[in-house]
């Protein structure tokens, strides 16, 4: 077995080319830890590695190559270390999150509160907060006070802790849904309101809407449709709206089914105890 573990080494080096060689080297490493027989990626194994066994109840991934989070097993404290398992933070938090992109901040946990720390153990963002969520799109999610705002890698507070609950920013976006006042509403990078806070839901589970996008919202209990500039497209009488198909929703009212454009114009009324749902629930 481990001939052929090797063999397969030897393959993978002459695949990649020199640049590309350091990812073969955490591929071996990679399965080294997972043999440790402690917890990395939820799995356990067999075959054990004593210095990972003996010293780790748990091994998470940092989302950086060459750093992993470990909790020691004697205190249940957290902490980074290379995985030639040289430590790069002393093993002393309460959790530890990993690192975020690109800007390379993890959230650490000390005293009830939580702090960041850059690649080299460095403490770069006070312990302040009661929650965090990891840097997206160059602003991370924190808990100040009771309230939610958005800070940056230095630690400045870019949008104010005032709203009850928020999203990170996803996928490069510069605008995200908060809520204030116990109603929810689209806000920007810079804390600009984009769509006001008016709905009690907005409807992003199935997809994160695009600028061309429409936006299905909730009402008074029911949904609708609008767009960016918070004009009602598709009116606030319905019980569900599903995210259109080629162009096209289906609808519930009263218990039946119909279909609508993503105009607003209405191809199928709501009337039908039943129908074939010919279209799939995701943007197409």
């Amino acid at each position: 077995m481990k001939l052929v573990f090797l063999l397969l080494l030897f393959l993978l080096g002459g695949l990649f080319p020199a640049q590309d060689r350091a990812r073969v080297k955490h591929i071996h490493e990679d399965f080294q830890i997972m043999a440790s027989g402690v917890d990395f990626r939820g799995m356990s194994h067999r075959k054990f590695a004593a210095k990972w066994r003996e010293q780790y109840s748990s091994i998470k991934e940092s989302n950086l190559v060459d750093i992993l989070i470990v909790q020691d097993k004697k205190t249940k404290k957290y902490g980074y270390v290379t995985f030639d398992n040289k430590k790069v933070t002393p093993i002393e938090y309460d959790d530890a999150q990993g690192f975020g992109y690109p800007e390379k901040i993890a959230w650490v946990k000390k005293n009830n509160k939580w702090g960041g720390i850059n690649t080299k153990g460095e403490n770069v963002i006070p312990f302040l907060y009661e929650e965090t969520q990891e840097f997206s799109s160059s602003r991370a999610l924190v808990k100040f006070k009771g309230q939610w705002g958005f800070v940056d890698k230095d630690g400045k507070m870019l949008i104010p802790a005032e709203y009850e609950e928020a999203e990170s920013f996803h996928y490069n976006t510069d605008y995200t849904k908060a809520k204030k006042n116990g109603l929810w509403g689209f806000i920007n990078k810079d804390g600009k309101t984009l769509i006001p806070f008016e709905y009690d839901a907005i409807r992003t589970d199935d997809y994160y809407p695009k600028p061309k996008d429409k936006i299905r919202v909730v009402k008074n209990g029911k949904m609708g449709v609008i767009d960016w500039n918070n004009k009602i497209i598709i009116p606030f009488l319905y019980a569900n709206i599903f995210p259109p198909t080629e162009g096209i929703h289906v609808v519930f009212k009263d218990g039946k089914i119909g279909y609508i454009k993503e105009t607003g114009e209405i191809l199928v009324p709501p009337k039908y105890e039943t129908m074939w749902l010919i279209f799939h629930h995701y943007v197409s």
